[in-house]
């Protein structure tokens, strides 16, 4: 479609399908590359559309994306025999918006910045993204957090698929503690380490202290006898089972009700 000057609502529909030994594992993840491929192509849009000369001051408020996610179907696997299949709609929408002045252009010595997923397989990106979360995840559980202010931001794009040994693949906080608690803030690496990194001034980490930006944030809590929240993801980590959302807005709603 072609940018208006003003808000401008984009929607969008994508199946995928999750293969696994029952259905609710091959739902899991039929699900979670849905999501996955659904802020790819939210990346692939913008990269692809521009606003008009007259407004081409371009912004995206990432909160604005609406994901419905269903069941569309369900049976034996057709490509893996013994395993179940499970295809999900993805129905999306949301919000760029086109004004004017236009914005500066950034200074020459600024380095690049990249807003797009590496090209690899977004459903095995995806599922590293989720292991470097279980580092972090971990980590905090490790150090006795109540996991009920905790989330990473991944950064693993902006360093490149797969990162460096040094690359900063994702910076945690456990927001239930201050910023001078040791166990306040983790960092991982492309090496795999993950430990709690803290500031002489005592003050949170974040991914600019590191000369890296976030791709989007993993809100995480350990899953209990109740199971996960509804609309929530969950994954295996070495420790334990992981429950996670991308979604701010629904980390916000399960703390609300959680909130000692």
């Amino acid at each position: 479609m072609a940018l208006k000057c003003g808000p401008n609502t984009v929607s969008g529909s994508l199946t995928r399908s999750g293969d696994a030994d029952d259905a609710m594992s091959a739902l899991e993840l039929a699900e979670s590359l849905a999501t996955a491929d659904v802020r790819i192509a939210v990346r692939e849009f913008l990269r692809a559309n521009q606003c008009p000369d007259s407004c081409r001051n371009r912004t995206y408020d990432p909160k604005s994306l609406r994901v419905s996610v269903r069941r569309a179907w369900g049976g034996p696997s057709p490509k893996f025999p013994g395993l179940y299949q499970i295809i999900v709609q993805a129905d999306y929408s949301f919000v760029v918006t086109c004004e004017s002045p236009q914005p500066p252009a950034p200074k020459p010595d600024e380095p690049p910045t990249p807003d797009e997923v590496p090209n690899v397989n977004p459903g095995a990106w995806f599922r590293y993204c989720l292991d470097v979360a279980c580092r972090h995840f971990c980590l905090f559980k490790s150090a006795g957090s109540i996991m009920k202010y905790t989330h990473v931001h991944i950064t693993l794009p902006m360093t490149g698929y797969p990162p460096q040994p040094g690359d900063v693949t994702g910076i945690g906080h456990d927001d239930n503690t201050n910023p001078d608690n040791p166990h306040h803030s983790t960092v991982s690496r492309g090496d795999g380490s993950c430990g709690f990194e803290t500031k002489p001034d005592h003050t949170t980490v974040f991914p600019k202290d590191y000369d890296v930006r976030e791709a989007f944030t993993v809100y995480f809590i350990e899953c209990g006898t109740e199971g996960c929240p509804p609309g929530w993801g969950r994954h295996e980590c070495p420790c334990g089972t992981m429950c996670w959302t991308l979604s701010h807005d629904d980390w916000e709603s399960w703390y609300k009700d959680h909130h000692p």
